[in-house]
């Protein structure tokens, strides 16, 4: 499935053409990029959009993104899913009194497990905090960019498209649009700190392949993370799955 970014482009202009999307701007021919191949589109906030696009698009499956700026998402539009399973657990657990102690403490239980696994990923000791987790990770991603700002970067688009993703599947597995916002934001940085290392990995890659040439290492723009997401999109997918089927069970459980 693809992902259309458009926020940036000049003169941007989108319309339906048969079963695909027509997408003009910066001075480029007009492109088609079939509905039944896309995930999401990225497209500004305040651009003007034919709501029957948007019904189309949601028909078809497919998530638009209102950008800020910056690229952050502002709002979205989410395709209309039928009632499943975690929907209905959801709308139990969100009557409990106790319910946002319980979700915090599920998460809680699920950072300790994976900062046994970072600990040894990062080669720390066994008594090492996330706190020590998140600077060693910071110093590394230091070495493999040109600064701070490359570093925060990153890590700001990891999170936004990891929450982007969660908030697709959760849709799909039939949870609505405000509860499929705000429970992706409770997972999203549970899935950010598990793909940290793939993330750190790739850069490292990138590092050696540029040193061994002797170039300066590029900026790492926003169009060059992206191409991470596009070559680890099966383990990030697979990544989030799983993480939604523990949550998923949990949440049974804990409303049965």
């Amino acid at each position: 499935m693809t992902v259309l970014y458009l926020h940036k482009m000049r003169d941007l202009s989108i319309s339906l053409d048969g079963p695909s999307l027509a997408v003009q701007g910066n001075g480029q021919a007009t492109r088609l990029y079939p509905l039944t191949r896309l995930e999401r589109v990225h497209i500004p906030a305040s651009m003007e959009i034919d709501s029957k696009l948007l019904l189309r698009m949601a028909l078809a499956g497919v998530a638009v993104a209102l950008c800020r700026r910056d690229g952050s998402p502002l709002a979205w539009c989410l395709p209309s899913v039928s009632e499943k399973p975690l929907a209905s657990n959801i709308q139990k657990f969100d009557q409990r009194p106790d319910a946002t102690v319980l979700l915090m403490a599920w998460r809680h239980t699920q950072f300790d497990v994976l900062l046994r696994r970072l600990r040894h990923c990062f080669r720390l000791q066994t008594t090492s905090s996330l706190e020590d987790v998140e600077r060693s990770a910071h110093h590394i991603l230091l070495k493999f960019t040109t600064g701070e700002a490359d570093v925060h970067a990153a890590r700001q688009w990891l999170r936004e498209e990891i929450e982007g993703r969660l908030m697709i599947l959760l849709t799909e597995r039939g949870v609505d649009g405000e509860a499929a916002l705000r429970f992706s934001g409770h997972l999203a940085p549970l899935l950010e700190l598990r793909l940290l290392p793939t993330l750190i990995l790739w850069l490292g890659r990138r590092f050696t392949s540029t040193r061994k040439k002797n170039q300066p290492l590029p900026r790492l723009t926003q169009s060059v993370f992206m191409g991470f997401f596009e070559l680890r999109r099966q383990a990030l997918d697979k990544a989030a799955e799983e993480m939604l089927d523990q949550f998923e069970t949990w949440l049974k459980e804990t409303t049965s």
